[in-house]
This record gives structure tokens, sequence and C-alpha cells, in this order.
């Protein structure tokens, strides 16, 4: 008996970006399969578990027993959030007056107050009642509200991190986003990249997958793609995230015993184990350089494509072309 026979699930048969119904196996990742549409090569959990049930599993019951999941959310913005923020407001620098954004699906609201620190009128939307209410106690302006209920072209940009994944109409959610997009104004996404090395090389290991609530498998073209059917102009696309070329010696720095067997209880290895170790104490001190951490990253990520996470930025063009 499959172990999906007891759950409420949903056969997606159709594409949801092109409508295509010629779609093939992609992937097993027990008990969940991945399709691939042979047109537009999205990909999608299919069966998926149903919206009641995913509902349940967004509940707030759900939040309140993950570990410290309220206090990292209301935690201060990380660097990166920073550097996000920082970074929409040069791309909207020439637009007239206060700018505004919105983070969907913001959590505890981390972006959003990095978004006010650089200038903007920020604010966020969250399903869950309990993160909301954390965040307000936090100062940030976080309401329970669903995107579709927000008012058109309200905001200068409109950004989604680690959302686009876990909607069951990947398509309509983008539709939205568009359409609360003033004219000019930004749209940033981030997804997992299903496209990276990690990814075709781990296969249903891959530590991103998360295929029950992963609904959606984008690769850099395919979010492109998503966003530019949704009328969006697509400015660039930028992977990242991922140890990729490090993760050998990360793991020795660790002290995890990783699938090659290199810890150091293996005596085979232990010269190996110990260039390793020597290996990681001179990235550290090469990766404090200024520029050469960016640099490193850059050339792991992008060139070596080990980025296993894809950012998109994209613009509403003044007129629907």
């Amino acid at each position: 008996m499959s172990a999906l026979a007891e759950k409420p699930t949903v056969f997606i048969s159709t594409c949801d970006q092109c409508g295509s119904s010629d779609v093939i196996h992609a992937l097993s990742a027990d008990p969940w399969t991945l399709m691939r549409c042979e047109h537009c090569d999205f990909v999608f959990t299919s069966p998926r578990l149903s919206d009641d049930a995913l509902a349940r599993i967004y509940a707030d019951e759900y939040y309140e027993q993950a570990d410290d999941y309220a206090a990292q959310q209301i935690e201060a913005p990380s660097a990166d959030h920073l550097r996000l923020a920082a970074r929409a407001r040069r791309m909207l620098s020439r637009r007239p007056g206060s700018l505004t954004s919105v983070d969907v699906g913001c959590g505890g609201g981390r972006l959003v107050e990095a978004f006010a620190e650089n200038g903007f009128r920020a604010s966020g939307v969250e399903p869950s009642e309990g993160t909301v209410r954390s965040a307000q106690r936090a100062g940030r302006a976080v309401t329970n509200t669903d995107v579709a209920d927000l008012p058109d072209a309200c905001f200068d940009c409109v950004t989604a991190i680690h959302v686009l994944e876990h909607v069951t109409a990947p398509s309509a959610f983008m539709a939205d986003l568009f359409r609360i997009t003033r004219p000019g104004g930004l749209c940033i996404i981030e997804v997992p990249n299903f496209g990276s090395r990690a990814a075709r090389a781990q296969g249903a290991a891959w530590s991103a997958l998360h295929p029950g609530t992963h609904l959606s498998h984008f690769t850099p073209g395919t979010l492109a793609a998503c966003m530019q059917k949704a009328g969006y102009s697509v400015r660039s696309l930028h992977r990242l995230g991922g140890a990729g070329v490090f993760a050998g010696v990360a793991d020795v720095s660790s002290g995890r015993k990783t699938v090659a067997g290199v810890a150091a209880a293996d005596r085979g290895h232990q010269t190996r184990h110990s260039i390793l170790k020597k290996a990681w104490a001179a990235r550290s001190t090469i990766m404090a350089i200024p520029f050469v951490r960016a640099f490193a990253r850059w050339v792991n990520w992008e060139v070596l494509g080990h980025g296993e996470y894809v950012r998109a930025f994209a613009v509403r063009p003044a007129q629907r072309v």
C-alpha cells in the first residue's frame, strides 16, 4: 500500500505554466513523485496533498511546535536581508516620492524591517496568525492578509522569498503579485534551484527538495518563464547558497561523517582528513579578505553552478507588453 494511500491528495495532470497535459516522470522521492512538463520543463509534485491538508500543515500549531520558530522570526534582519533591501532601493532610486514595499509570506517580518531601515514604507503579509502577533510585538507592520485582498498597483517593491514553491497555483499567485506591483515597480522572488548541481547529483536526497510541501520545483529558466507569463520583465537571475565546492572541507571541519567516509575515525582517511581541515582553516583566513568572499561565492554559485537557490529581479513595465 502506498504511503500516501490514507492521506488526502490531489492528482495534478496538467502543467500550471503552459496548460499541457504532456507530463512525464521526473523523480521519485518516496512517497512523492515529481512530474515534468515536456513542453516547458516545469516540474511539480503530483499527487500532492489537498488544500485542507496543506492548510493544517501551515496552521499556527505547526509553527508553535517548531523549535525556536517564534524567536528566530523576530531576530534582527540578517546581512543578506539588508543587502537585498539596499539593492532594491538602488534599483528604484529614480522613482519619485517615498517608496512602498510588501513582503508576501513574510514570517516574522525580518525582511520587512530591513526594507524599513532602507527608507521604504515597508509592510508584510503572513498567513500564520501567531507569527503575525509576534511580528507586531516586535514593532513590524505585518498583517494576516491574503495577497488576493491587497489593492491594485500599490507597491513599488514586492518580495516573496521561499513562498512560490509552496503555493498550489504559482501562475495565479504570480498574477496577484503583478497586480499589486506599481508600473515600473520591482518584484523579487527566491526559490530553491532545482537546476543546481546538488539537485541533479543528489536527486531525492537533495536537502532543499521537500516534495511534500514544495509543490513546484523551479530552475532559473522556469522561474523566469513564470514571472514573464505574469507580465514582468526579468532583469536578472542570481544563483546563491550552498557549500558547493567547499562541501567536503565543510563537513570535515564540523566533524560530520560524509558518504565518502572521511571522518577521523576512519584510519584509511586520516591524512586526507588532516589536509582538508588545513584547507578549511586556510579558506577561512582567505575569505576574510575584503571582496574575496563575494568573488569566491560568485565563482562557486554562478560560474560553477553550485548555487542551490535562485533569486530573480523583475520589473513591471510601465505599460503591459
